[in-house]
């Protein structure tokens, strides 16, 4: 019977199948051989047949309880001991319950409300094997004590006392089996738990690497678009359509680059590696400076944008960056939604509380409250539908969520149908010191023949490069891997090394670990690390691996031209030497 409702295996860690063992081995079957042992002895008939098929069902009933569960544990004692193996505590449980069982077996007092405490110590320790244990030695010593004639039942006579001790004993299993189930299920649903996050912990990982990946291969290309349309729309000779046209590729592609740091930025804020680096620095210049980018986006949407500062001290510690990113997402979906009407941006500091208050006001249509909870969710969008007038990711708010969260703030968003939208976030920001201005220079000057080695494994990464300074004057030599930029360096010296973090054959940290370590012309050269996603963790750990800053796909060419000036210095004419590979 217990096999056709519990299946091929029963197992008594299971609550289901601990329940259905106790139905049918404790009340079920009993009865059936009770009854049938009546009829079969001819004693279903007088005043004391209910008496005897009761005793009988008892009997039996009791001794199924106490036994079967011993034994089916017994028969499984290996596998058992090895999900809950004999620690020291487990024997020192083991000995407690021992001597509990002696005193109370030995004893003329009542004194048997002391093994169940001792029992559950042990199967707290072991589970459905300390439970078998703990039976069998309270049953061993309940035997003993019957045999000796000692123990607080010996007043009894023999049948009474083998029934109030098959009572006991069977109270003794009601009581320690289940409480070992519910412990196995508990641990079977930690290590499903632990197996379940060391699974997402991997997937992310895998998830981490795919989007780095996915940096790389959307950056390069992109590296490529932006630049060559900047470059083109610099020349004085296009026609109004042609220049029409890159214009647009270019708006294009930087629209497909915001999209990518939208992805690899909410990335980060998920895995927790997104930093936030609080410096002193000028709030109302960074909100103001933000605030102008939108300036003709708002013009050609007749939206105007106003600008309402507060007493605001002239410099306060604030990541610079992480705020301007705040302001592009709110200022731009202010701009985005509104069709009329002001966006105002407003700028407050509370001195007492040493917080930073930041709100973008549109008069756009407007958010019902039952949307707003929709507005901070990834991959979200109030009007979501196939016929939605504005794109977007869904990302925008989530990621400044997750940055005000990162900084310690608080975000959100007051708003009605018809009647625009007030986004504000507040972030501690204490005073800092004004840090001391860099006394007037003239402009920078870019060095004559300065000398830069470029590795890129994307031949159209070095033709952009090569086009952007080779009219300041710059000699560029070329290297499409990790061997090559190492063999280039050991040639002849160069002013600065772009040196790309992914390549075939051997990468960007394990050339420039190389170039430091040769005893080449390059040794002490300035190495910049030239790849995507720079902002991100281990920017400081490249630093301290050896490379002296970071040049960021998509590349600017004025941030190229920067940067050379910035590490390049004014070369020695002796450096300025081609070599065969140039």
């Amino acid at each position: 019977m217990l096999r056709r409702l519990v299946g091929e295996r029963l197992d008594l860690s299971r609550g289901t199948d601990l329940a259905r063992f106790f139905l049918i081995a404790g009340v079920i079957a009993p009865l059936a051989a009770a009854l049938m042992t009546v009829s079969i002895m001819g004693r279903f008939r007088g005043d004391h047949a209910l008496s005897t098929l009761a005793a009988w069902a008892a009997a039996d009933g009791l001794g199924a309880l106490i036994a079967v569960p011993v034994l089916l544990t017994l028969r499984n004692l290996k596998l058992h001991l090895k999900e809950t193996p004999l620690k020291p505590s487990a024997w020192m449980s083991l000995a407690i319950l021992a001597l509990v069982s002696g005193v109370v077996f030995t004893s003329s007092q009542p004194v048997v409300f002391l093994i169940p405490p001792a029992l559950l110590l042990l199967v707290f320790q072991l589970e459905l094997t300390g439970a078998a244990f703990g039976v069998v030695i309270v049953v061993s010593t309940a035997v003993i004590s019957g045999l000796t004639n000692v123990g607080p039942v010996t007043q009894m006579g023999i049948s009474e006392r083998l029934l109030v001790v098959q009572v006991f004993l069977a109270t003794v299993v009601v009581i320690s089996f289940p409480t070992a189930a519910v412990l196995a299920q508990r641990r079977h649903a930690l290590e499903e738990l632990k197996a379940a996050r060391a699974a997402a912990e991997a997937a992310a990982a895998v998830k981490g690497d795919f989007l780095a990946n996915m940096s790389h291969e959307l950056r390069t290309p992109l590296t490529s678009v932006l630049g060559f349309t900047r470059l083109a729309l610099e020349q004085p000779d296009l026609s109004a359509a042609s220049r029409g046209y890159i214009d647009r590729a270019s708006t294009a592609g930087a629209a497909l680059l915001a999209t990518v740091n939208d992805i690899l930025d909410f990335s980060k804020l998920e895995s927790g590696q997104l930093q936030v680096r609080p410096e002193p620095c000028d709030v109302l210049k960074v909100a103001h400076e933000t605030l102008d980018m939108f300036s003709s986006a708002a013009d050609a949407k007749g939206v105007v944008l106003r600008f309402e500062p507060g007493e605001v001290p002239p410099s306060l510690a604030a990541d610079p960056n992480r705020l301007r990113q705040l302001l592009l997402n709110l200022i731009g979906n202010a701009v985005k939604f509104s069709e009329d009407g002001d966006v105002v941006l407003a700028v407050s500091w509370n001195p007492a509380s040493q917080r930073l208050t930041m709100s973008v006001t549109d008069q756009g249509p407007g958010i019902a409250e039952a949307q707003q909870s929709l507005l901070f969710r990834r991959f979200s969008q109030v009007d979501a539908s196939s016929t939605r007038r504005h794109g977007g990711t869904g990302l925008g708010l989530a990621i400044c969520m997750g940055l005000v969260e990162a900084m310690g703030g608080e975000i959100g968003v007051e708003s009605e149908p018809g009647k625009g939208a007030r986004f504000f976030f507040e972030i501690p920001a204490p005073e800092a010191a004004v840090p001391e201005s860099a006394p007037e220079e003239e402009g920078p000057v870019f060095p004559v023949g300065v000398r830069v080695l470029v590795a890129d494994d994307h031949a159209v990464n070095r033709e952009l490069v090569r086009v952007v300074l080779t009219p300041f004057g710059a000699v560029i030599v070329e290297a499409a891997n990790g061997v090559e930029a190492v063999a280039q360096a050991s040639l002849a010296p160069f002013d600065v090394i772009l040196m790309d973090l992914r390549m075939p054959e051997m990468d960007g940290l394990d050339a420039m670990t190389a170039i430091r370590q040769g005893d080449g012309p390059n040794r002490n050269a300035p190495i910049l690390a030239f790849s995507a996603g720079l902002d991100g963790p281990g920017a400081e750990g490249r630093r301290q691996a050896g490379f002296d800053g970071d040049l960021s796909k998509p590349l600017m060419p004025m941030d190229l031209v920067a940067a050379v000036i910035r590490h390049a210095g004014a070369p020695e004419p002796a450096a300025v030497q081609e070599t065969d590979a140039a």
